[in-house]
């Protein structure tokens, strides 16, 4: 690969310890930072937690003069491609206009568009039920008064305003970038419906890297726990944990399974509800552990559970894999089957067939060695998403929005 200069714009100064997209982008940028020819470069709005060091020069960039701060720090550092991960839509309305000014008319570069999570989510999100639960559990916060209202008089009025809204935001995006790169092949027409827009060579299709740097050792399955694992932000709109725990509950019902436990590892809005939830249904083996670092977690347990409603492309999937716990989903999202292979490598559940959910998870939980074998399969699948895989595809990207001849 020739020089090449590269600037990520990001909502945080970058940390692994922000969640999801921080992760997915500090991985990238250290996959870059090896190459002999790259320099990577940062834009960054706010600071959370503590920043990587791994960018050469990084800058803070506020509003109120985004257009020429930005056009200097692109110019004196010779940036060729721009890395936008930015999500919040509040943001890019001023931030998309001024990166295609800079790019056209003060500084020749390319705009990339790295969108992070599930096109339309949006829709999936109107859920007043979540917010009024919240305020029934004690959680009297103004935000979820004001979500309240809001998503009841969404739900009355109709999604007429919801869709052109979208359209709005999601043609804007595709506009403004020289390229969208989503997280599946299946999310390219998700985003082009809800841009309005035909599929065409814009749309680019890379998966996740795996989290951590290297795989479980094959010979610690065969001591793995009886523990089924959740690693999750504990909000019921995405994730759904609630279908979860009704789940464990016939787990627990069941006599040849009272040495299974569930552990749960993360945080979020829904706790509270989570954890009366789980006295009302007088579950005795849950674990909620809170924010913890997961891989000891995703050492010792067996079954990794997931039953969200909404996803892109879950790291804790391929995470899990990594660590020979074998994944139980829903296909509720496109990007499962970019990860799992069922009864190969996991096992994919017809959405919301919970009786079809329990049947496999307890099925898995019997039987040692076919949970064994799928375990060893999870870890050598997920070899195909090693950062230094990925990175093959990213480098393909940037060559070919460079001469698109290559």
């Amino acid at each position: 690969m020739d020089d090449m200069n590269i600037l990520f714009i990001t909502n945080y100064d970058v940390s692994p310890l922000n969640g999801g997209i921080d992760r997915v982008v500090n991985i990238l940028a250290e996959e870059l930072n090896k190459l002999p020819n790259c320099q990577i470069f940062s834009a960054y709005f706010e600071t959370k937690n503590t920043p990587t060091d791994i960018f050469i020069k990084k800058l803070k960039v506020e509003k109120k003069n985004i257009v020429s701060t930005l056009s200097d720090f692109v110019k004196k550092n010779k940036i060729e491609i721009i890395l936008n991960n930015v999500p919040s839509y509040k943001k890019l309305k001023f931030l998309l206009p001024a990166l295609q000014h800079i790019s056209k008319q003060e500084h020749p570069c390319k705009i990339l568009f790295h969108y992070h999570t599930l096109p339309g989510f949006e829709k999936a999100t109107i859920y007043p039920k979540m917010y009024w639960s919240r305020l029934v559990n004690g959680q009297f916060k103004p935000v979820y008064i004001f979500k309240l209202i809001q998503q009841i008089i969404v739900r009355l009025v109709g999604n007429k305003l919801l869709e052109y809204h979208l359209i709005k935001k999601y043609r804007s995006m595709y506009q403004f970038s020289d390229k969208i790169v989503l997280l599946s092949r299946a999310l390219i027409p998700v985003f082009a419906n809800c841009a309005n827009l035909p599929v065409d060579d814009k749309f680019v299709a890379i998966n996740n890297a795996l989290s951590f740097s290297d795989n479980i050792n094959i010979d610690l399955i065969y001591r793995k726990q009886k523990e089924a694992l959740i690693v999750a932000r504990l909000d019921e709109v995405s994730k759904r944990l609630s279908v979860a725990l009704k789940i464990w509950k016939k787990i627990e019902s069941n006599p040849l399974l009272t040495e299974w436990r569930l552990t749960i590892v993360g945080d979020g809005e829904d706790k509270i509800y989570y954890q009366r939830l789980a006295k009302r249904l007088q579950l005795k083996r849950v674990f909620f552990e809170g924010v913890q670092a997961p891989k000891t977690y995703y050492e010792r347990a067996s079954v990794f559970f997931m039953t969200s409603a909404i996803e892109g492309f879950p790291m804790t999937l391929t995470e899990a894999q990594q660590m020979g716990v074998v994944p139980v989903a829903f296909d509720s999202f496109g990007a499962v089957h970019d990860v799992i292979e069922n009864k190969y490598n996991g096992m994919i559940v017809p959405n919301n067939d919970i009786d079809n959910y329990i049947e496999q998870l307890t099925w898995l939980m019997l039987n040692d060695k076919e949970r064994q074998t799928m375990a060893h399969n999870a870890v050598e699948s997920s070899k195909r998403f090693h950062p230094s895989e990925i990175i093959k595809q990213w480098v393909a990207l940037f060559e070919m929005i460079r001469d698109p001849r290559v």
